[in-house]
């Protein structure tokens, strides 16, 4: 074959990577890095996670896993799994599980304290916490399942069950905000975040799919990425 053929399309591979690794969300997903640094990336890390809930089911055995969130979040270590109470079937709740991020700061008698100190939080501008519980590797939370999703599912017309690229990344329907809507949301979340800051809670994670909405009122979500020392999206 053609050296300078080949040349051509390697450059052309070369700088379809480089475009990809321009765009935050692409550069992080679990399939780009196993394609670039299959060494590092080779765990399942949705099977280290069903090990862990596993676990979890088996100290708690009132909970029971409806099915699995596939590619519904960008964090590579943090998966989500749709829950139910055996005793209220009906009720929809989602099961987020995380490992340690490498800005962990805390010991892990503190970790897993403030984890668990989660569940007791409440605020009208955070989305409660139903359960928290913490290991000294990983924390997981248990909320209500929220049918109208995120502030960036508004945005983008999706729903919270779909996957994140088939949106986010290449977006086919945007819709903006009233100005009303603009007013009371940054309203309620300078408030929550002022609260936070006057307990001394750091929160760095702040964008619009941390962002739920219910009818008027936004709340903030993943409190605990702090604590579990992942590195925030900005």
């Amino acid at each position: 074959m053609d050296r300078e053929f080949i040349a051509g399309r390697q450059k052309g591979l070369q700088n379809y990577l480089n475009i990809i690794t321009t765009n935050h969300i692409l550069s992080n997903c679990e399939l780009f890095k196993k394609l670039l640094d299959p060494n590092n990336y080779s765990a399942d890390y949705t099977e280290i996670a069903l090990q862990q809930v596993s676990m979890f089911f088996q100290s708690e055995p009132k909970w029971e896993m409806a099915e699995p969130l596939k590619c519904i979040g960008w964090r590579i270590r943090k998966k989500y799994f749709l829950m139910k109470i055996k005793n209220q079937p009906k009720e929809r709740l989602v099961l987020s599980w995380a490992d340690l991020g490498p800005d962990k700061y805390l010991s892990d008698k503190d970790f897993q304290c403030l984890i668990e100190l989660l569940s007791s939080c409440l605020h009208p501008y955070i989305y409660h916490v139903t359960f928290a519980t913490a290991n000294k590797s990983s924390a997981l939370l248990i909320r209500m399942f929220n049918e109208k999703g995120t502030l960036k599912d508004l945005i983008y017309k999706a729903k919270p069950k779909d996957p994140f690229l088939r949106y986010y990344c290449n977006p086919k329907k945007i819709q903006g905000l009233e100005l009303q809507q603009i007013k009371t949301y940054g309203q309620q979340i300078l408030a929550v975040l002022k609260f936070l800051l006057d307990k001394g809670f750091p929160y760095g994670h702040l964008h619009a799919s941390n962002v739920l909405l219910e009818g008027d009122t936004c709340q903030l979500l993943d409190l605990e990425n702090s604590l579990l020392g992942l590195p925030s999206f900005y």
